[in-house]
């Protein structure tokens, strides 16, 4: 999906230079994003892991704001991982640029309040969004 957003977005405007960069993996770099984290390094498995990865995290989160902070992006487009992006996109939304977060049906399915901190800086992507009732298709 990710890969596909990229080449598509380039494919849009083929005559304006478009620049992506952030937490990456082997596709996306071969998309020609620019990688900030490498996102296969943050992958984890069972409890354990986690404990043991969180100064990773915290390394990547401090990354990844610095890079937005020196780039200013036009926008940030997120996907998956909410645990981890629904942080950043507050952190980003409060410095006003525009959210766009890939939102897979997980998000209800899982933690449902989660809903309500996205309502104001997201737009829903995914077709389960427009047919769930939920009011998230854009920003507000």
């Amino acid at each position: 999906m990710r890969r596909h957003c990229v080449r598509a977005l380039r494919g849009a405007a083929p005559e304006k230079q478009i620049d992506f960069f952030g937490s990456t993996g082997a596709q996306m770099r071969a998309a020609g994003v620019d990688s900030i984290v490498d996102a296969d390094k943050l992958a984890i498995l069972g409890l354990w892991e986690i404990g043991q990865a969180l100064p990773k995290f915290w390394r990547a989160f401090g990354e990844l704001k610095c890079a937005a902070t020196d780039r200013e992006p036009d926008a940030v487009i997120l996907v998956d991982w909410p645990d981890f992006n629904l942080r950043l996109a507050r952190w980003l939304h409060r410095r006003g640029v525009p959210v766009i977060y890939y939102i897979s049906p997980q998000l209800w399915a899982w933690r449902s309040y989660r809903v309500h901190s996205l309502s104001a800086m997201s737009i829903c992507c995914s077709r389960f969004c427009r047919s769930s009732g939920s009011g998230l298709r854009r920003a507000a």
